[in-house]
């Protein structure tokens, strides 16, 4: 079965933490890679990820990993 996400309402950090706080008992993964580094380039301009601070930066961490299927040292490798 293949699911599409629609992150159009996720605009806020707290929506960050709401969907990952609510959606532990599935993963997701996206397509292709390609897809998830879009996704993932995408995410952090629309957030300004250089500019949050640390426990914002591992809100969307945690997300970009519940929406990606990749773990957190890939994400800050990607990130960086």
């Amino acid at each position: 079965m293949i699911l599409k996400l629609n992150t159009l309402r996720v605009r806020t950090l707290q929506d960050l933490r709401d969907f990952t706080a609510g959606n532990d008992s599935f993963d997701l993964e996206p397509v292709s890679r390609c897809d998830a580094y879009r996704f993932i380039e995408a995410t952090c301009k629309q957030f300004g990820y250089p500019h949050l601070g640390k426990a914002d930066k591992g809100a969307l961490k945690a997300y970009l990993g519940k929406a990606t299927g990749l773990s957190r040292a890939q994400l800050t490798r990607l990130i960086a």
